[in-house]
């Protein structure tokens, strides 16, 4: 046998040597059913045969997505909980009612919940029907957990943020010290006496409205109440919301990877109107304003200056009304001549102060003329900022139902 024989016979003997070793130290690749393997997501459990279940599609369900919290769904009335459910870094209780008769949720899947918690897996409880009307407990695995005894709370319409809590603090590290949040409306919680464990990170009238336990390696929160999410109520943006984002991640098993708001900063500017001084220390600070100007209240020097900026790449700008009490993309008789007079007053500007106009325009008091859009279009305009209908008031007028928040509950675009 020749040297190359020799070579290549060596090579395949090398190569069969290898994969064979590969094979005994590659790990075996778990199976999602598998129950060792660790979930950086999060298990919401609804009742889709559940009173409460539309209020996890209404209320909650939109903070979940608008958060990015990576999260799957498991029907309890379908089908039984997951055999690893304790593999997922979150446990989320989706709506109120999810079993008040315990049809689905068995003596053994109640325990199930409860190992998961101990074993590390987060919970965070939206269910506050814990109890019947005679203040007796549903729910073997929310005794397990944290362990309430319970009374008949009153409503109230006040929540006060409790800064020195001990246990969870993180879910309240961004609410000013001690700060208090007048609801629109009363709410009633569930009444509940904390066992020594827990803690009440935030009250409604002096009664517990959040509250923060361990369990084993796991962290819980329940909350007593989620009718403040209601419009009517309180409603979202208003103050509560990171109680909700940072309650997910407190109590989640880490790693837990949530795609909440991307990296930049932004920063838009209405009613602009000179001196501009600030817009260079805006820029200094790294933020690229978007800049609504009023066209009469800019002198031929500051629009020198929006020019060098904008065409710096450090500002953007368009026109967001003549001044405070004459709109330029709705006039009240929506008049097709008066809207075409003012886009050639703006356009002309816009040439002669060399000006780029931004592809992204917000109108004075959001006030769109339904024949405003042929000229933004003409702008080469892509984006534009309004909160009701073309045509309609900002003030009394109803809210455009979008994304994220505004999709099930009616209400005033200017509220």
């Amino acid at each position: 046998m020749g040297r190359e024989h020799h070579l290549i016979l060596k090579s395949i003997l090398v190569s069969i040597v290898f994969v064979f070793l590969f094979s005994l130290a590659a790990p075996t690749i778990p199976t999602l059913g598998d129950s060792h393997v660790t979930l950086s997501e999060a298990l919401v459990l609804v009742n889709t045969n559940s009173p409460g279940h539309q209020d996890f599609i209404q209320y909650i369900q939109p903070y979940l997505d608008h958060f990015g919290v990576p999260y799957s769904i498991a029907d309890i009335s379908l089908e039984p909980l997951p055999a690893n459910l304790s593999s997922y870094a979150l446990i989320i209780v989706g709506h109120n009612q999810l079993d008040v008769t315990n049809a689905f949720l068995t003596p053994a899947a109640q325990q199930m919940i409860t190992n998961a918690v101990n074993q590390g897996s987060g919970l965070v409880n939206f269910d506050s029907a814990l109890v019947d009307g005679n203040l007796q407990p549903r729910y073997q695995y929310a005794q397990d957990i944290f362990n309430f005894s319970y009374f008949n709370a009153t409503s109230a319409s006040s929540v006060s943020i409790q800064s020195n809590a001990s246990i969870g603090n993180y879910v309240v590290a961004l609410q000013a010290s001690n700060t208090n949040h007048a609801l629109l409306g009363n709410i009633l919680p569930l009444g509940v006496v904390l066992p020594p464990q827990a803690e009440s990170l935030a009250q409604v009238g002096g009664q517990p409205f959040l509250v923060a336990t361990t369990l084993g390696q796991g962290r819980a929160l329940q909350w007593t109440s989620y009718a403040w999410i209601q419009n009517s109520i309180y409603g979202y943006l208003r103050g509560l919301d990171d109680l909700v984002w940072r309650g997910l991640v407190w109590a989640a098993r880490k790693p837990f990877v949530m795609q909440g708001l991307p990296p930049f900063l932004t920063m838009r500017v209405d009613d602009v109107a000179g001196p501009l001084w600030w817009v260079s220390d805006a820029v200094s600070y790294g933020f690229k304003p978007w800049l609504g100007i009023f066209l009469d209240n800019i002198s031929d020097a500051e629009a020198a200056e929006i020019s060098a900026q904008a065409n710096s790449g450090q500002v953007t700008t368009a026109i967001h009304a003549f001044n405070e009490s004459r709109l330029f993309y709705e006039t009240y008789s929506l008049s097709d001549s008066l809207i075409t007079a003012s886009y050639n007053t703006g356009t002309q500007w816009h040439q002669a102060h060399n000006i780029p106009i931004s592809q992204y325009v917000v109108p004075h008091v959001y006030r769109f003329g339904t024949n405003a859009f042929a000229g933004l279009s003409n702008w080469g305009v892509q984006f534009v900022g309004t909160h009701m209908t073309p045509g309609n008031d900002y003030r009394g007028s109803p809210w455009l139902m979008l994304k994220p928040y505004r999709l099930y509950q009616n209400g005033n675009a200017d509220s």
